[in-house]
């Protein structure tokens, strides 16, 4: 072995930068893995994958390359780089998130939401008058789909009401206008009994039954205001909310700034829960950058 830079920095793609050794590659390491020292059937010091046996003071680095048995590889030791790690992916199901005591008043930025009343699917909705909101992120929007509603509205009154209102920054909000949905008369957050006439924007969500319908909501935040009074109550709403940029097989998952990784007994490569099985438990390095696309995270190593 022996030293490359003390202060070695990839200038071109800013993969890495620290302390920077070169080592004999005991096996065939992938860029990016987690290594340790050891010896060779010859008395070489060589570096490999970490192993079950590997304690923590072998524990050294990450290579900075591809590299084949028998070729020297850089390590860096100490300093900032990525680490091989499996990104994660959004669940393809859909987050439930009901309207009550919990949600009442909250931000939410999940990215795929089936959104429901406190009765959930199997009972009706009770009194109350309670509101949330959705942010879709910078430069998203949102579909919305209705599945069902029921709520408690006659002819000429809207005792029941689930509002949808839209905005651009969380503060100012307008009433949405959707076709086929219906409209309160009364500006206040939560509507009042009776209907708007036809030039009133329609942000009600209506009575509703049969084939799901989707529409294009072209704001980037949603607040829902729902007012119950104490008289019948009814089925409520089955509604699913999706961001414009929702694609779980594209977007990883970030990791927290300031995560510990640790080695993962499955593949060699560095995972967020400490394993119990393998003798290295110490920290491979903390995160420092939160994406985590392509199989990667960067870290910094502290050795």
């Amino acid at each position: 072995m022996s030293l490359v830079d003390s202060y070695k920095i990839d200038e071109v793609n800013n993969n890495y930068a620290g302390e920077v050794w070169r080592y004999l590659a005991g096996e065939n390491i992938e860029q990016y893995q987690p290594v340790c020292w050891n010896f060779d059937s010859n008395g070489n010091m060589v570096v490999s994958k970490i192993h079950s046996q590997t304690e923590d003071e072998h524990y050294i680095g990450v290579v900075l390359t591809d590299v084949t048995e028998g070729n020297y590889v850089e390590v860096l030791v100490k300093g900032d780089c990525f680490i091989k790690r499996i990104s994660q992916f959004p669940s393809s199901n859909p987050t439930t998130i009901l309207l009550n005591n919990l949600t009442h008043n909250t931000n939410n930025i999940d990215k795929y939401v089936s959104f429901r009343d406190n009765g959930d699917l199997t009972g009706n909705y009770t009194t109350q008058q309670r509101k949330i909101r959705f942010d879709a992120g910078v430069n998203n929007t949102w579909t919305l789909t209705l599945i069902s509603a029921g709520f408690e509205h006659t002819t000429y009154s809207i005792y029941d009401r689930l509002l949808l209102w839209v905005g651009d920054d969380g503060e100012v909000w307008s009433k949405a206008n959707i076709t086929g949905w219906l409209s309160t008369s009364s500006t206040s957050e939560y509507g009042g009994n009776s209907k708007g006439g036809s030039s009133t924007p329609k942000n009600v969500v209506p009575n509703y039954s049969g084939s799901s319908i989707t529409y294009n909501i072209n704001s980037r935040w949603l607040r829902f205001n729902f007012y119950a009074d104490t008289s019948s109550h009814y089925s409520g709403w089955n509604i699913t909310l999706q961001t414009t940029d929702y694609s779980p097989s594209q977007n990883a998952l970030d990791v927290p700034v300031n995560t510990a990784l640790y080695i993962d007994n499955n593949d060699n490569n560095a995972i967020e829960t400490p394993q119990t099985s393998w003798a290295l438990t110490k920290k491979l390095g903390r995160v420092i950058l939160p994406t985590a696309s392509n199989n990667r995270v960067k870290i910094r190593i502290n050795n």
